[in-house]
């Protein structure tokens, strides 16, 4: 349980320095970049598909 909430609490650090890039960037620059990151992470979450479904086994 610990983990989810430092999860949540490094998500939220993340997010304040990241949001402070909408000043620098125009919004269509800026959402372009977090929709980049986001299918990135999606990607890398896919390749190592077999690899967390080996480790979360028994997991229920």
């Amino acid at each position: 349980m610990s983990l989810w909430f430092l999860s949540v609490a490094m998500g939220s650090a993340l997010s304040s320095q990241v949001v402070q890039l909408v000043t620098v960037w125009s919004p269509g620059t800026y959402f372009a970049v977090l929709g980049c990151a986001a299918l990135v992470c999606a990607g890398a979450v896919a390749v190592s598909r077999k690899r967390l479904s080996r480790l979360m086994r028994g997991v229920t």
